[in-house]
């Protein structure tokens, strides 16, 4: 058959064709960032860099993940980039429960005060059930909560700048640092306290200068971030679970492939796992439970005062926080916990130094 001129044109069209196929199926590559808001040298810095390290490595440099501490340096606190990360402004974002309620008032039970005895109660339920509750009531907000991203941070304890924190009395008119979730004011209002809202970048400079008379937080938090510098007295109070969640601006994580989506889960849960760990051992000491109070410190000579005779002032303070919540009239709920006491003791440090956890050498390796 001869060939004509229209033969030739639909020949090398097709050829054209196969010859720019690879290119019409080749890989999407994918960067993003990943705010937190602890110092780099913080074991959470370490330990999502090594994810984030992980997932960049399974897919090959597809998902590239750039891991910013303190937020990268944005001067505003967390609920406002809670919003940006809604807006899809920022791919990646760790957070607490009780300031992710603003996008869902589920994530308020990861911090409900005194429903928890350990932290192995609170991230079964992340883990599971509660995490399967928030995901999608989250998604419809903006946020897309990663499978197994719970990251620990342990229970709080209070931090003061001029006095011990011995029972509920003692935090009378005391100016409370809080983060900005409704939660953390109504808690310090039931308790007589004056809450102050000051963004974790902010925590610091605020207890130096007394803009506040002290804050709470996990012992891991406040050694990590020096505030042993600027308080003088450690109360152990195990008051509150605290931990960050692994959080996706929705649209960005839906981008995603399914296989580097599926990458991401389980570097989340390995890493994550791993973190938990470290935490724990921090916190509490090898086998110990986060409700027997710390008293090996590392300048010595750490005394531990007596812990509060009654707790049922604290409960009964609560208690309509804790109705409002479901929970029973010791903040308990009976299906998941019940609280054995709430033991608080004050550490004076030697020199007016606060007596600080021994952590040296427990950092996890870069």
């Amino acid at each position: 058959m001869a060939l004509n001129r229209r033969c030739l044109i639909a020949g090398f069209a097709g050829v054209g064709a196969v010859g720019v196929l690879p290119r019409t199926v080749r890989a999407q590559n994918f960067k993003a960032r990943q705010y937190h808001p602890q110092p780099a040298a913080s074991h959470l810095h370490i330990y999502l860099t090594k994810l984030w390290d992980a997932v960049r490595i399974e897919t090959s440099g597809r998902l590239d993940v750039t891991v910013y501490a303190q937020n990268n340096g944005v001067p505003i606190a967390e609920p406002e980039i809670l919003k940006q990360l809604q807006a899809g402004e920022l791919e990646f974002f760790v957070l607490n429960g009780n300031i992710l309620s603003q996008a869902h008032p589920s994530a308020d039970i990861q911090g409900i005060p005194f429903a928890f005895t350990t932290s192995e109660q609170v991230t079964s339920l992340s883990d599971g059930a509660l995490g399967d509750l928030m995901r999608p009531e989250l998604a419809g907000a903006g946020v897309y909560l990663i499978p197994f991203g719970g990251m620990e941070n342990g229970f709080k304890h209070i931090t003061a700048v001029a006095k011990p924190i011995r029972n509920a009395a003692d935090l009378e008119g005391f100016r409370m640092r809080t983060p900005g979730g409704k939660l953390f004011v109504e808690f310090y209002k039931a308790l007589g306290a004056e809450p102050k809202i000051v963004g974790f970048n902010k925590l610091y400079q605020a207890l130096a200068e007394r803009q506040v008379d002290g804050q709470e937080n996990p012992l891991v938090i406040a050694e990590e971030n020096k505030l042993y510098e600027v308080c003088k007295y450690l109360s152990l109070t195990n008051h509150q679970w605290a931990g960050y969640n692994m959080l996706a601006n929705n649209a960005y994580w839906r981008r995603l492939p399914a296989d580097i989506q599926d990458v991401v889960v389980r570097n989340a849960k390995i890493y994550v796992a791993q973190q938990r760990a470290f935490v724990r051992a921090a916190n509490c000491g090898p086998g110990e439970d986060a409700s027997r109070p710390w008293h090996d410190c590392q300048h010595g000579r750490c005394r531990q005062l007596p812990q509060a005779a009654d707790r049922r002032q604290f409960l009964s303070r609560l208690a309509p926080i804790h109705r409002r919540k479901g929970l029973g009239a010791d903040g308990g709920e009976g299906r998941q916990s019940r609280l054995t006491g709430v033991r608080f003791a004050a550490a004076a440090g030697v020199g007016g130094i606060w007596c600080r956890p021994r952590l040296i050498g427990t950092t996890p390796r870069h």
